[in-house]
């Protein structure tokens, strides 16, 4: 699959569904972390977290996370790439300071390695690394059943300005709302596509990614 076709076709539909989901109650003004953990709460078998660096869905929610692998689920994270230029591009985009962005994408691994640790490495984890220019995060889980929720936030085009303060969706695999389903079906296939676009790694490659990552960091804001 294409992804920036699937993403193309995702905006498409997100603009004709947009003023239903406001007048349904189905949109905030930005990001909820309190959505985010109703949606891993109540995940069964999978989840799948895009993001920046999606430190926030695994910080705030590692037991719950574990809770997943235990029941040998699924769990699937897509960040930015800390080894290309994106990344970078991205930090210069929200006026960072010392590679905040870098930085806080360690934590979101050791973090899933810790959940999947809690539950004796059961399951399965992978993090899919990409070069593509954020333009959304989006939590989701159980897709593919009557269980499916998600959390689609769209990141503000105003430089200065943090991805989760933008305009923020929640869909479910079963909602009525017009368009909806079709805004449903996008997220779901934009996901598959990045798939095929990433750098897949698994928790055997986590540390050599940490240390070569830190690495970079150092090179680029440490002092002798």
């Amino acid at each position: 699959m294409d992804t920036l076709k699937e993403y193309e076709t995702l905006v498409k539909e997100l603009k004709s569904a947009e003023s239903d989901l406001i007048e349904a109650g189905r949109s905030n003004k930005e990001r909820s972390a309190e959505e985010t953990k109703r949606i891993i709460t109540n995940a069964e078998k999978e989840l799948q977290v895009l993001g920046i660096n999606a430190l926030g869905p695994i910080h705030q929610n590692i037991e719950k996370t574990s809770k997943i692998f235990a029941n040998d689920g699924v769990v699937t994270y897509f960040t930015l790439d800390p080894f290309k230029s994106m990344f970078a591009e991205r930090e210069k985009f929200e006026k960072t300071p010392y590679g905040r962005l870098h930085t806080e994408w360690y934590p979101t691994i050791t973090g899933l390695e810790d959940a999947y640790i809690r539950a004796d490495r059961k399951g399965e984890l992978t993090v899919n690394l990409h070069n593509l220019w954020p333009l959304l995060s989006l939590v989701s889980s159980d897709t593919g059943t009557n269980n499916g929720n998600m959390q689609l936030n769209i990141y503000p085009d105003i430089e200065g300005e943090r991805g989760l303060t933008g305009k923020t969706f929640q869909l479910s695999a079963t909602g009525d709302v017009n368009g909806e389903q079709n805004v449903y079906g996008a997220c779901v296939d934009f996901l598959g596509a990045l798939v095929d676009y990433s750098n897949k790694i698994t928790p055997d490659m986590f540390g050599k990614i940490l240390t070569n990552a830190h690495k970079l960091w150092l090179n680029k804001y440490g002092e002798e």
